[in-house]
């Protein structure tokens, strides 16, 4: 019994060492854990003064997802293919942007909204819209080389 409490004791403490070593507070690390437990793989980065992003790996899917620094959810992403886009947006893109060719699809979920963020490219310009979960553009904005750098370094 001693020899399993050792063990117990060992475990939680090199769970806390874990925790502090990457800076992810032991209140993010719940609060994801609960949101997702069957994640794996998953690997911890500074988003900004605010946020912690976690990838990972969930029904074989590759996610992020950020929480506030005091353990709130803020978001989740994973990409997408191009069959799963609803056929509203894909007709969208179509016509109202000819030429374009897909990037990327990701679908993002918030606590209160839900959509598809869609990056474009036609030669030079890239160009990101962002739909809602019934298939209307709500935002397009144009991506800068230096966003896509910004985003490559993460």
């Amino acid at each position: 019994m001693k020899r399993l409490n050792l063990l117990m004791t060992f475990a939680i403490g090199m769970a806390l060492v874990s925790c502090a070593q990457d800076g992810v507070s032991n209140e993010v690390k719940a609060a994801f854990d609960k949101k997702f437990p069957n994640a794996t793989a998953v690997k911890w980065e500074k988003e900004n003064d605010t946020e912690w992003e976690a990838e990972f790996k969930n029904d074989g899917k590759a996610y992020s997802a950020n929480f506030s620094t005091n353990g709130d959810w803020v978001e989740t992403e994973y990409k997408v293919n191009r069959k799963d886009l609803p056929e509203s947006i894909s007709t969208l893109i179509s016509t109202d942007f000819a030429g374009y060719k897909i990037e990327e699809i990701e679908k993002f979920e918030k606590p209160t909204s839900s959509g598809y963020d869609v990056e474009i490219e036609k030669g030079e310009e890239m160009v990101e819209l962002v739909f809602d979960n019934k298939g209307i553009l709500i935002e397009k904005k144009s991506i800068q080389e230096e966003d896509e750098t910004e985003e490559g370094e993460k």
